[in-house]
């Protein structure tokens, strides 16, 4: 997927971008960062981890109920195969149960763009001490937590979540 964006930016003759990722999205573009660095000035990654440490079962949340069915909807809305969408489930499942895998080493080994490692403030999947652990050990990022939302803030509080994006972007 990281070979996807840089593909995209090729396209569109753009040497370098600030991206903004959630979830895998933010994993993606922190392998563009670390592939890459000279084409990424920013990433603001929420919703990110980095391995399987400290990470743990999900927590129970309402949210999670309304998930499912809002997923399958925005494919629907959007795939030339709506009945693709069990399929792509699985592929996600399996990519998650085994990536991202980063070595506190590979972590480390990451300059040149700015960082902010967002984190929810109940995340139902991702510890706040994985997001504490992913800024201390990618060099010069910077822990960003957003109140009163969780892993799908971006669907939660719109506003509050582009407020912190526009916040990073702009300093």
């Amino acid at each position: 997927m990281a070979q996807d964006v840089l593909a995209v930016m090729d396209r569109l003759r753009l040497r370098h971008a600030a991206l903004a990722g959630w979830s895998d999205g933010a994993i993606v573009g922190l392998e563009v960062a670390r592939q890459q660095p000279a084409r990424v000035s920013r990433l603001f990654a929420f919703g990110i981890n980095v391995n399987r440490r400290y990470l743990e079962a999900p927590v129970a949340s309402p949210v999670l109920e309304a998930i499912g069915p809002r997923l399958l909807a925005d494919y629907e809305s959007v795939a030339p195969d709506p009945q693709g969408f069990a399929q792509l489930s699985e592929a996600v499942d399996a990519m998650q149960a085994r990536e991202p895998d980063y070595s506190d080493a590979q972590l480390a080994a990451i300059h040149g763009p700015r960082i902010a490692v967002a984190a929810a403030d109940h995340d139902e999947f991702i510890t706040m001490r994985h997001f504490r652990y992913a800024a201390a050990t990618i060099p010069g990022a910077r822990l960003v937590v957003l109140r009163d939302v969780s892993h799908f803030a971006p669907w939660q509080d719109p506003a509050g979540f582009n407020a912190a994006l526009l916040r990073f972007l702009k300093d």
